[in-house]
């Protein structure tokens, strides 16, 4: 009977507490500014302003400005594990075309060096599902935009 209690106890361990890959940080964020390089060396800004504990827009926004494009994302998914965060949000206001679409990206705060991957979805549930998923499964985006300077804070509490 005390071997099934211990491998209860210790089932509910792992199951809630002790092996768990991602944290939930209630009160995380990602804050910052930062140029990024794409490969063909042109930069664009980034801001990022997410907060878990707030579902308000001005509170769950990433924004790029590159060249004459200004893009607003409304963050709906977001995940945290030590200096990594993961999210994903769909364009609100764009002055391009992009506006419905989703975005993935997973950023980590490597202190004066922050680096950050994102990848592109197009609109509808199948694209809010797959971009879902990928934060859920705490997933890298396909492409890598280096952070030339600035940097961006993952911060869980």
């Amino acid at each position: 009977m005390a071997a099934i209690k211990n491998l209860l106890i210790i089932t509910i361990f792992l199951t809630f507490g002790g092996a768990a890959f991602a944290q939930d940080c209630p009160d995380g964020r990602i804050t910052g500014q930062a140029v990024v390089e794409f490969e063909n060396g042109n930069t664009a800004q980034i801001w990022a302003r997410i907060f878990n504990n707030s579902d308000s827009p001005s509170r769950r926004m990433f924004r790029y400005e590159y060249g004459d494009e200004e893009v607003f994302i409304h963050v709906h998914y977001l995940r945290f594990e030590e200096s990594y965060a993961w999210f994903a949000g769909q364009v609100t206001q764009d002055s391009t075309s992009r506006e419905g679409r989703w975005l993935f990206a997973a950023v980590h705060d490597g202190g004066s060096v922050s680096h950050l991957w994102w990848q592109w979805f197009g609109q509808g549930d199948d694209a809010e599902r797959r971009a879902r998923e990928k934060v859920q499964n705490l997933e890298i985006p396909d492409r890598n935009v280096p952070i030339k300077s600035g940097n961006l804070s993952v911060e869980c509490f």
